[in-house]
């Protein structure tokens, strides 16, 4: 019996250091969990090409201390997206491509019609990114994105609108809580753009 107890408590305890170096491995890829907002028909007949570009004079993600986090980052994000019921994986992402399938599913569900190629007529809503940054600082993830929404119809840029978010969240063990601090505000700053407003003239 004496035995068999310590043999539970050894297996216990070896779960519990694969479970703890399971969670601190740093993995190739960073979960990002973004959050539509309510369904609406608000824009429905209305047509847009979408356009994303990363205009980062630093193209780096990582702050110092996060770097070492992440070490094998290969830029990848792999997207889930909640529509108030069990998120779904989306795909993997390179960072414009995370934005612009971010923003395409944020539209289409408030019934604007995403085009798959440009049409002269049509205008073209193009995202900007200008900063997408996460560190570690005091055990703490800071996360800090920042994008600009142009409006153009040809050559014509006819309105502008600059978004930003920063967020943090104390850090606990592994790469989650810096997923869950990212997923909070990327969901954020992507819901916060006002499409009516920006396509009222349309």
């Amino acid at each position: 019996m004496q035995r068999t107890t310590q043999f539970m408590l050894l297996l216990g305890s070896i779960l519990v250091i694969v479970a703890v170096v399971g969670a601190c491995a740093s993995k190739s890829y960073i979960d990002v969990n973004y959050r539509l907002p309510v369904a609406s028909d608000d824009l429905k007949g209305k047509r847009v090409f979408l356009e994303c570009r990363d205009v980062r004079s630093n193209k780096t993600i990582f702050g110092p201390n996060a770097q070492s986090e992440f070490k094998h980052f290969t830029g990848l994000f792999s997207l889930s997206v909640d529509q108030g019921k069990k998120p779904f994986v989306a795909g993997a992402f390179d960072l414009p491509s995370l934005f612009k399938e971010a923003f395409k599913r944020r539209f289409e569900n408030s019934g604007l019609d995403v085009l798959t190629q440009p049409e002269k007529t049509i205008p073209v809503l193009e995202i900007v990114i200008k900063e997408f940054r996460l560190d570690l600082v005091d055990r703490k993830w800071m996360a800090a994105i920042k994008y600009e929404a142009r409006l153009l119809k040809g050559d014509l840029l006819l309105v502008t609108k600059t978004i930003s978010g920063d967020a943090e969240r104390v850090k606990v063990i592994g790469q989650g809580d810096a997923e869950k601090v990212l997923g909070e505000i990327f969901t954020e700053i992507v819901n916060q753009l006002d499409l009516s407003k920006l396509l009222e003239s349309f």
